[in-house]
């Protein structure tokens, strides 16, 4: 079995409502990517001493398509 495609990202910090664009180069881990839907999940955390630990961790949820 093969290892999923992950890479360690350094913290961005987002006001509310608050947006962040991010380039993945997925050639490297899949080569290129054969027309179709995809959907791309992101675990992400809010700073602990901003929440409760049972609210840190979210995850987000990005749907694109190849045509």
């Amino acid at each position: 079995m093969e290892e999923p495609l992950t890479w360690t990202a350094i913290a961005i910090i987002l006001k509310a409502n608050g947006e962040n664009e991010i380039n993945i180069d997925f050639n490297y881990g899949y080569g290129e990517l054969a027309k179709g839907k995809y959907r791309l999940v992101k675990k992400v955390s809010k700073a602990q001493k901003e929440t409760r630990d049972d609210e840190r961790m979210r995850y987000i949820y990005a749907e694109f398509e190849i045509e």
